[in-house]
């Protein structure tokens, strides 16, 4: 397989108590990705079947076409498996039990156990445990064997399979379908067949070299826990219940899902165990809590950073979307202005409109209560967004001021190449502080050794002008040191070039934008601080400054800065405008297409990181 990347984090959500009369009502969502399997490039595209180039073999260098996948394990079932200490060998495994067996395995999968959690030397009170799995003729695991007990196990511990169904999405950081993603239908071992539900057509998605990553759909076994669970499980009459939307486009029925005790099952038929009922990217869902207690709900997984997708539904109808990143999204960034319109026939943009009920509708659960909000069409051009950069606040109680703000640019005149020494950037006039981020891009210099002597390709000294031109190592975003008014020192960051002065170097703490036609509402989220908020003002198409309306407090560290397009109208909100709404991370929305000329369509989420 190739590399696996794991950007491993979770995401706290707070639940509030409920009864079994009275349920507590949320809409939530994971903010973390499934565990990736696989990341590799793209050999060939045959229509929606991806081919993957043969490796090496690292256990048989005479072997250079081992194929990167085992035949169908992207879309098997996979088995419940369960550890059981030995009572005679403490620390050992005594043996792994079938909870569930599978279905759908060409070759016996992988087995994987978690570390050991005590002992400290390995071969002495310190081993993992390893296992092996036999197939029977009707693809089913029959048989796990415990070829190692392992050593340094307190409690039993997790063991899973390959297997269960997969995604594939695109990572390649030169494509602007970056974030796309597919169910995998179908593999062999260097091949996937992707389900192409909007009828893409995938050769304009993908590309030779294409990079790619495949990772685990999550089900609601992974998510909330098999056997174990934190919400309450019981009958449907007091358990917490989990609300799924059916899985064609843009239905507008949920299928209601709770633990018993022992198992996931169907509040519909109880005796369908529903351990493996696959969450899609992308959606969020309810939960009703029944319990009394408030519970801080805990998701594990990789965090994505990766743009991705939002799906709008058809005409008629309603899907529940989420905040696919771990981190607070405004409504305006989960729907970007590039895919709104005010014209209906454009069916595949969502439709703004003075009128609510011939606009779509984007609807917010809180405190039991769905509110619903619109889009008018106010800045509905901006073709670029605006950007600015925080420092930690220096205000009362680490509130916000303006000295906390930047939104400044400037020409680079010079950038030092000391050994040893950190970038100095000479800017006549920066007007900069200590403590902000500044993005240093476009800069080139002659690539010098650690000598600070020009270089060529080859890494042969030359002549002072006849180094190879590279671009700086100041490119990029740094905290930093002011020195004076015209030069500041980029923090713990060595120069790698004589820099060439092509009048291309630049320095920024945010962008303006374009398109802009209303003054705009912003948010500073993050920085241990709550409260603060501004607005944005709007000269010639663009931001011009930020005037702060609340200062907030708690800012220790920089928070970022979020920028609404402003003209988001509340139901029983009257005319006034509604500037913006704040998405948090691991919660989502409904969105509802009235739109009669409205598709069902996928359209690009930026990432914000």
């Amino acid at each position: 397989m190739g590399e696996r990347i794991e950007q491993f984090g979770s995401i706290s959500i707070p639940l509030n108590g409920g009864s079994a009369d009275s349920p507590s009502f949320t809409v939530l969502s994971p903010a973390l990705q499934g565990r990736i399997v696989f990341r590799g490039q793209v050999k060939q595209i045959s229509n929606n079947t991806l081919i993957f180039h043969k490796v090496p073999d690292l256990e048989d260098p005479s072997n250079n076409d081992k194929a990167p996948f085992v035949s169908g394990q992207f879309v098997s079932q996979k088995p419940r498996l369960k550890a059981f200490l030995s009572s005679v060998d403490p620390g050992a495994l005594d043996r792994i039990e079938i909870v569930s067996a599978g279905s759908g395995f060409q070759n016996p999968p992988s087995i994987y156990i978690d570390l050991p959690d005590s002992g400290s030397e390995r071969g002495v009170d310190y081993e993992p445990a390893e296992a092996s799995a036999s197939l029977s003729n009707t693809g089913t695991i029959n048989a796990i064997n415990l070829t190692s007990p392992g050593k340094g196990y307190s409690s039993a511990p997790n063991v899973w399979s390959e297997g269960g169904v997969h995604y594939l999405r695109l990572v390649d950081e030169d494509s602007n379908n970056t974030g796309r993603y597919y169910k995998i239908i179908s593999n062999a071992n260097d091949r996937v067949t992707l389900e192409n539900t909007f009828n893409e057509t995938l050769g304009d998605v993908f590309f030779t070299n294409a990079m790619i990553e495949i990772f685990t759909a999550w089900t609601l076994g992974d998510l909330f826990g098999n056997e174990s669970v934190t919400l309450s499980s019981g009958s449907s009459t007091d358990a917490d219940l989990i609300y799924l939307q059916n899985e064609s486009n843009g239905s507008s029925s949920y299928e209601a899902f709770f633990h018993d005790g022992i198992s996931w099952v169907s509040k519909d038929d109880p005796s369908v165990i529903s351990n493996n009922h696959v969450i899609r990217p992308g959606e969020a869902m309810i939960l009703a809590r029944k319990s009394g207690s408030d519970l801080n709900l805990v998701f594990e997984g990789n965090a994505l950073t990766e743009s991705s997708l939002v799906e709008f539904p058809p005409a008629g109808s309603n899907i529940l979307i989420s905040n696919p990143f771990a981190v607070d999204m405004m409504l305006s960034d989960l729907i970007d202005s590039v895919f709104t319109s005010t014209s209906p026939s454009e069916g595949t943009k969502w439709l703004s409109s003075a009128d609510q009920e011939l606009a779509d509708n984007v609807q917010v659960l809180k405190n039991n209560v769905w509110t619903t909000y619109w889009q008018e069409g106010t800045n509905a051009n901006v073709s670029r967004k605006a950007s600015a950069t925080a420092k930690s606040g220096s205000g009362v109680g680490a509130s916000m001021t303006q000295l906390d703000i930047s939104l400044a640019s400037g020409v680079i005149t010079s950038i030092s190449n000391e050994i040893n020494e950190d970038i100095i950037i000479t800017s006549s006039g920066h007007g900069l502080t200590d403590g902000f981020a500044v993005k240093i891009f476009g800069a080139r210099g002659l690539k010098t050794n650690s000598a600070k002597n020009q270089i060529n390709e080859n890494e042969e000294v030359v002549a002072d002008g006849d180094g190879l031109v590279v671009d700086s190592s100041a490119n990029g975003i740094h905290e930093i040191q002011v020195l004076d008014q015209d030069r500041f020192k980029l923090i713990d960051r060595l120069g790698n070039s004589d820099f060439l002065n092509e009048g291309t170097a630049r320095w920024s703490t945010g962008d303006g934008g374009s398109g802009y036609l209303e003054n705009v509402f912003v948010l500073f989220v993050g920085g241990g601080g709550q409260g603060a908020r501004g607005n944005a003002i709007v000269a010639d198409g663009k931001v011009v400054s930020i005037s702060i309306t609340e200062p907030g407090a708690g800012y220790i560290e920089a928070p970022e800065i979020l920028f609404s397009l402003g003209g988001w109208k509340k139901l029983g909100g009257g005319d006034t405008p509604y500037n913006d709404v704040l998405v948090p991370a691991g919660s989502g929305l409904r969105l509802i297409r009235n739109n009669q000329f409205g598709l069902g369509t996928r359209v690009h989420l930026k990432s914000p990181f």
